[in-house]
């Protein structure tokens, strides 16, 4: 069986419901081109305020009654029970609550880069949380049952090749998902080939010595190394070519935080790269306030392995295959 594709920007075109707000009956129709070019940055400062909140139940307060929903999986009447017409799509949740392990071995930003490789992912991007993360995937004339029977496939093979738990609301055709924004990327495949994924998960995910486990994990070539964790060189290559390619960056306070404790576990090595890092953002505001704040950061939980595989993921998703190579070129023609 060949698989079938279709191409990005095909998808871009298809029709959405968007809503002010999750009870607004008064939707319009946009393309999904035009969600993620126009509608997603204009909600920024609603989801930093809501991801600041401090409990949960203001949280949910805060995302019923200001950020904007759609319904990607279908087009819908005023009364959102209604189904007018189905798009060949579907979107699965992946909650932290839900996979909290998961969650702890890499941040949501590293799962969505690694999920967006999946040859029937057409976009990955953070939830309006800032912990979970959410997948468009495309599928091939979805009626009610055979929408149901997708959910159930990706449910198991998600939960079977990875670990991974899917929101069961998921299954529902008309579900409305609230409009997210992140600082790090919004990922969609605007112009590439995207499988179907019921051709791409029986054909090719299936397909180990193809596809190595979604490609997720390093091999034990590269991970069962325990030098290649303690090569400080190779580490100091690979974040440096990182932050000078544009690839790590900090846009948040939270965020040069956060980066502030990873690199700690790295001892003086990541202090060095957190003044790069630091230096690469427009607030940066000199040497003094970066050793001020890395020393805060000493208390990390952050492991040596953890850090620099991190890191490595990273490369690798960034550089391809080679990457240990181009990162050594790259500091050698600096």
């Amino acid at each position: 069986m060949n698989m079938k594709y279709i191409n990005g920007s095909e998808i871009g075109k298809t029709k959405i419901g968007i809503y002010r707000h999750i009870t607004d009956t008064n939707g319009k129709l946009i393309t999904i081109e035009t969600y993620f070019e126009k509608f997603v940055p204009a909600y920024q400062n609603d989801v930093i305020m809501l991801r600041h909140l401090p409990s949960e139940d203001e949280k949910k307060k805060f995302k019923t009654e200001n950020l904007a929903a759609a319904t990607f999986s279908c087009i819908c009447g005023a009364d959102k029970s209604q189904v007018l017409e189905r798009n060949d799509l579907i979107v699965i949740d992946i909650d932290y609550k839900d996979n909290v392990e998961k969650f702890e071995e890499a941040d949501a930003r590293w799962w969505q880069m690694q999920l967006f490789n999946l040859p029937y992912v057409y976009a990955s991007n953070v939830s309006a949380s800032g912990k979970g993360i959410y997948l468009i995937i495309p599928i091939d004339n979805p009626d009610d049952k055979t929408f149901k029977a997708h959910f159930k496939a990706l449910e198991r093979d998600f939960m079977n090749q990875l670990g991974i738990k899917i929101d069961k609301s998921c299954k529902n055709v008309n579900r409305l998902r609230f409009i997210s924004w992140d600082s790090w990327e919004i990922m969609y495949k605007a112009d590439e080939d995207v499988a179907y994924y019921e051709d791409a998960v029986y054909e090719e995910v299936y397909d180990e010595s193809k596809y190595n486990r979604y490609a997720i994990k390093f091999n034990e070539e590269d991970t069962g190394k325990k030098d290649m964790i303690h090569d400080m060189d190779l580490v100091y290559n690979t974040i440096s070519s990182l932050i000078k390619d544009g690839y790590y960056r900090t846009t948040t306070y939270d965020e040069w935080c956060l980066e502030a404790y990873r690199l700690n576990a790295l001892g003086e090595t990541g202090r060095q790269l957190f003044h790069e890092l630091s230096a690469a953002s427009a607030a940066y505001d000199g040497p003094a306030v970066c050793d001020r704040q890395f020393n805060n950061c000493r208390d990390t939980r952050f492991a040596l392995s953890d850090s620099v595989l991190h890191f490595y993921h990273m490369a690798k998703l960034v550089y391809g295959n080679d990457w240990k190579n181009k990162v050594k070129n790259k500091e050698k023609k600096l």
